[in-house]
């Protein structure tokens, strides 16, 4: 599409509705930024109206909508201004004096409220407090019985090199007896032997 056509197209986007092309001075449809000059809101909030269904326009079959193209039929932007104008604006009513009963009323839902969240946070710090002692006393029980486990072994490890040693003493005291045995053998057997008397 050339450039001549697409500002033509700007201008005179579709046919009316009774086969007659819109003047000049009133297109029948209008980009996003457009309209949103007439409703005095940005392109991104026509965008949105477009898709809630307060405003409609034309429907492109191509997934991706040409930049630049028209977006909002005239007529439904001005439905939407003739709507905005005929909703009056929010009047300020007067200050009224406060209601006593009102107040009270409402202070006693907004106090039972936080007793409700203070009373539910300090249940949950209960819990917790509950789980964090007994996990504690799970500890504490799991270090006796190992330190038991551990005294119990030191004794046992004890015992076992104290009958070592004994072991080995007697195996010692053996081992120099066997060796004086053995000694006082070969003593006999390397004397000289002179023979018997005259």
């Amino acid at each position: 599409m050339s450039r001549k056509w697409r500002r033509t197209l700007l201008t005179y986007p579709l046919l009316r509705k009774n086969g007659t092309v819109s003047s000049p001075s009133e297109p029948s449809a209008y980009t996003l930024a457009d309209a949103g000059k007439q409703l005095g809101v940005t392109a991104q909030r026509v965008s949105q109206m477009l898709s809630s269904g307060e405003l409609t326009g034309p429907q492109y079959p191509q997934q991706r909508v040409p930049k630049n193209a028209v977006r909002v039929w005239k007529w439904s932007l001005d439905q939407e201004l003739a709507r905005r104008r005929s909703t009056p604006p929010p009047r300020h009513s007067r200050r009224q004096q406060p209601d006593p009963g009102a107040d009270q009323e409402y202070l006693a839902q907004w106090w039972s409220r936080r007793e409700a969240r203070v009373n539910a946070a300090a249940h949950e710090l209960k819990v917790a407090a509950d789980l964090a002692r007994q996990h504690a006393s799970d500890e504490r029980r799991k270090a006796r019985q190992l330190m038991s486990k551990l005294a119990r072994l030191t004794i046992q490890q004890a015992e076992l090199i104290e009958r070592l040693k004994d072991d080995l003493a007697v195996e010692s005291e053996r081992t120099e007896q066997i060796i004086d045995a053995y000694s006082d053998a070969l003593t006999q057997l390397l004397a000289p032997d002179f023979g018997p008397p005259p």
